[in-house]
């Protein structure tokens, strides 16, 4: 079966109003990613005993940021392991296991939507991370000084396809607001760097050769009542998603082009998924 890949909208678009607010998982956020940084929490393998906390280079976590190419890489750490294999603190000299659980943040911060509702939203592109580690997706909202966080939510991530998570209250008077992911489990072995996996994320295009062979568009765009569907190969259907990533309308579709009723649309960003006998294609849609 071909592989295909969900193609997302950019990073900090507003939707709706200015009570409610949407980010998008933007690698590109800030020039080339430097917006994106990372953080550290440290605990003893017990998974509770705190150690230390720290701002570190994303790098370090091990993230990889790569605008050019569109993705987020999660990994486990084992740059503590690599650094220092013969220090107790982070290598067990006995097991050669990690010593540390470590709980790596890859952040970026956005406070524009502030005393609203803002969701946090992405694709995952693959997930072939090792059962022995997790992932989460999260919404934090500190005051000025980042000394008290104010309210967290989270949103496991556990497999390939599109996320999306709500926190619907937000402090407007003094609030930092944060988006990311935090990958958790025992520092590794860089020799189990292949073994340990990694997820991807952020605004994924579909594959190239894929995409010339479905061509699709649609228009008009932003629609009113109806949405004109265009391929270049025989359609089969199309699924309609709002940004929380539930589906609100499907169709059976036939021949290269097909006019969809979207009148009973609310007004909005939604993501439609056209599948052809050349494969899949995404993209972006507004109902007016």
């Amino acid at each position: 079966m071909r592989k295909t890949y969900l193609l997302l909208a950019a990073m900090f678009a507003m939707f709706t109003s200015n009570a409610q607010t949407t980010i998008e998982v933007d690698p590109c956020a800030g020039a080339d990613g430097d917006a994106w940084f990372g953080f550290m929490n440290v605990f003893e393998l017990d998974e509770t005993t705190f150690v230390f906390n720290s701002g570190w280079g994303v790098g370090d976590l091990k993230s990889t940021v790569d605008c050019a190419n569109g993705r987020i890489t999660l990994q486990p750490n084992f740059n503590t392991y690599a650094d220092n294999p013969d220090d107790p603190f982070w290598v067990d000299q006995t097991t050669g296991e990690g010593a540390k659980f470590m709980r790596a943040n890859t952040i970026v911060g956005d406070n524009s939507g502030l005393g609203g509702e803002q969701t946090f939203t992405g694709g995952v592109e693959s997930y072939t991370l090792s059962s022995d580690y997790s992932v989460v997706a999260f919404i934090r909202v500190f005051n000025a000084d980042f000394s008290a966080l104010l309210r967290e939510q989270t949103l496991p991530i556990t497999e390939a396809g599109v996320f999306s998570m709500t926190m619907t209250e937000t402090d407007a008077a003094d609030g930092q607001v944060q988006f990311g992911f935090e990958v958790s489990g025992p520092n590794a072995n860089p020799a189990d760097e292949a073994a340990l996996g990694s997820v991807v994320v952020g605004a994924v295009a579909l594959n190239v050769d894929e995409s010339e062979l479905v061509g699709l568009s649609v228009y008009p765009n932003p629609a009113n009542d109806v949405l004109n569907v265009q391929t270049k190969t025989q359609q089969n259907d199309i699924a309609i998603f709002n940004v929380l990533g539930q589906q609100v309308l499907s169709q059976k579709l036939s021949g290269t082009n097909s006019a969809i009723n979207v009148a009973g649309l609310k007004t909005g960003v939604y993501f439609a998924t056209v599948t052809t006998d050349a494969g899949q294609q995404q993209i972006k849609i507004v109902k007016r």
